[in-house]
């Protein structure tokens, strides 16, 4: 079936993955070790639903803040993450030229600061749809989102080619039956790509 969509994950494809990068700056700061501090944020996303709307950030700190020593406001941890999420503009070129003979969309798990991010650096312009797990109630952890992505854009999951830096997400839309490529370079999605797009 031939693809018509070309889906693109924001942190870590779009954008630098300023997530990651950030919690792990905080966790030096405060004097955690990174990796542990890390896979404990993760895990509060999920048991709070702070990336399908279930809390603000307010609550999803305060959650992680009952775990372990957090000596710092929201708006100094907000600033340890919202700068890093760099966007990228050799993929927004990609976006663009790829929009003018495909569907582009991005689906993210990236909460409410995708929009603040937005505001920040105009983004969403250069996509046809934006799907956000916090509005959507929905994230890419449960293989039934990229399902529900795919019939919101009245398409087959095989007419959809979705790129993410994130194994785990890719295996889950590989699972439904999309096309997938695995964001580790420009160069190389961009290669891999052309199996099922003209660029």
């Amino acid at each position: 079936m031939k693809v018509s969509t070309v889906i693109f994950d924001f942190g870590g494809v779009i954008a630098e993955e300023g997530w990651a990068k950030g919690v792990r700056i905080i966790a030096e700061k405060c004097g955690h070790e990174p990796e542990g501090f890390f896979e404990l944020c993760v895990q509060a996303i999920t048991d709070t639903g702070f990336c399908l709307g279930k809390v603000d950030e307010y609550g999803y700190w305060e959650a992680v803040k009952k775990q372990v020593s957090l000596p710092m406001s929201i708006t100094e941890l907000r600033n340890e993450i919202l700068p890093r999420f760099v966007v990228r503009p050799y993929v927004i070129e990609l976006a663009e030229k790829l929009g003018r003979k495909y569907r582009t969309a991005i689906l993210s798990d990236q909460t409410h600061w995708l929009d603040e991010l937005n505001e920040r650096d105009g983004f969403f312009k250069s996509f046809q749809h934006v799907f956000n797990s916090y509005h959507d109630g929905n994230s890419k952890q449960n293989p039934a989102y990229f399902t529900e992505t795919c019939n919101k854009l009245n398409i087959f999951p095989q007419e959809a080619v979705f790129i993410d830096d994130n194994k785990g997400n890719i295996a889950r839309a590989l699972g439904v039956g999309m096309n997938a490529v695995l964001y580790e370079t420009f160069e190389q999605t961009a290669d891999e790509l052309k199996k099922y797009v003209e660029i």
